[in-house]
């Protein structure tokens, strides 16, 4: 099981942010910036092009979803920086704030 499974089903620990049936949004522990919340999709995947197109749509939405949690939408916040990576084979994307 990666590590990413591993918070997803409680193994472990983790500050979470907001959860539905698709997917975790949690805080990094090593944040890059004053907010830096990581969401994994629930099902685990080897491959970015292995999501399928509906679910990253709804990745788009859940992600926004986040963001309005933390009053981060505001017309004096920029997005730094939206980034795709692969870690322990797990899909993470990150939303950092500056």
């Amino acid at each position: 099981m990666c590590l990413f499974c591993k918070i997803i089903h409680r193994e472990i620990p983790s500050n979470t942010v907001k959860e539905d049936e698709n997917f975790f949004a949690f805080h990094d522990i090593n944040p890059k910036a004053p907010v830096h919340v990581l969401v994994i999709p629930k099902m685990h995947y080897d491959s970015f092009n292995d999501i399928p197109g509906e679910l990253m749509g709804k990745m788009g939405v859940f992600m926004q979803d986040v963001a309005k949690i933390w009053e981060l939408i505001k017309a004096d916040t920029v997005l730094s920086a939206i980034s795709v990576k692969m870690v322990v084979k797990k899909l993470s994307i990150f939303i950092s704030i500056s």
